[in-house]
Order: structure tokens, then C-alpha cells, then sequence
């Protein structure tokens, strides 16, 4: 006569079963509740895009102003403009422009722009010239 074995499954489960889903379980319910704070809480305000000029060195091709865009807002800027202008003694003797794929929300992204006219002792303006909601 052939014995009857139990199915190891029908056995109660390990303890480790049980902590790994309490533990999961925890886990999927902290992501939800983070995920719905964040789409109640986040405000509606545009991207707000300043710019800090970073290192001017020569090149070969004539002069690279690096910059970055900072993006203080909760909202993404995509396709943003970037103009950049060597001045001399309040006369614009160049004008360059530069567009960023993207700048995420409280982030920042950079480039750089290579001027054919010296930089050297002239003023170099750079201001973010506008962008559009992806």
C-alpha cells in the first residue's frame, strides 16, 4: 500500500514568507503614499530658469562660456532657449543662442558657447529667453 505524502505547500508557510510580504506590503504602501503626497502638495508654478555663468577659456574655434541653467520650480522647462552676448561698451558686438532639450524640475543643466569675438575683458550676458511645457 502506497503512503499518502503531504505537499511540502500545504505545510504553513516559513516565517521568511511572512516577513518578506508584511515587508513588501510596507514597501508598496510607503511608494503609494509618497507618490499621492507628491501629485497633492506639488504646485502649479512655471518654470522659474536662472543662470550662472561658469569658466571662459580659449579654444581653437575662439572662446567657450560654459553656464548653467537652474530650474527652481516643481515643473519641467523642455526646448529651452539660452541667448548669450559678448557686450563691449554697451554695443552687442555678438550674439549666440543655445537650446536645452530639458531642465527638470529642481535641477539643472548646462552648456556651453563659443564666441568667434575675445571675451576677455568684455562683458558676457547670458539670460534664458523662454521654453516650452513638455
Amino acid at each position: 500500500m502506497a503512503s499518502k505524502s503531504k505537499h511540502p505547500e500545504a505545510q504553513e508557510p516559513h516565517w521568511i514568507e511572512w516577513a518578506t510580504g508584511v515587508l513588501s506590503g510596507l514597501l508598496v504602501a510607503s511608494i503609494l503614499a509618497w507618490v499621492g503626497y507628491e501629485a497633492l502638495t506639488q504646485n502649479s508654478n512655471p518654470p522659474d530658469l536662472a543662470i550662472q555663468v561658469g569658466q571662459d577659456s580659449v579654444i581653437e574655434s575662439g572662446h567657450r562660456v560654459e553656464f548653467q541653467v537652474l530650474n527652481r520650480s516643481d515643473r519641467t522647462a523642455a526646448a529651452v532657449t539660452v541667448r548669450g552676448e559678448v557686450i563691449d561698451a554697451g554695443n552687442v558686438l555678438e550674439s549666440v543662442e543655445v537650446i536645452l532639450d530639458y531642465v527638470p524640475a529642481h535641477s539643472t543643466a548646462g552648456g556651453a558657447f563659443i564666441f568667434v569675438n575675445d571675451t576677455t575683458n568684455r562683458e558676457i550676458r547670458i539670460k534664458p529667453r523662454g521654453y516650452a511645457d513638455p
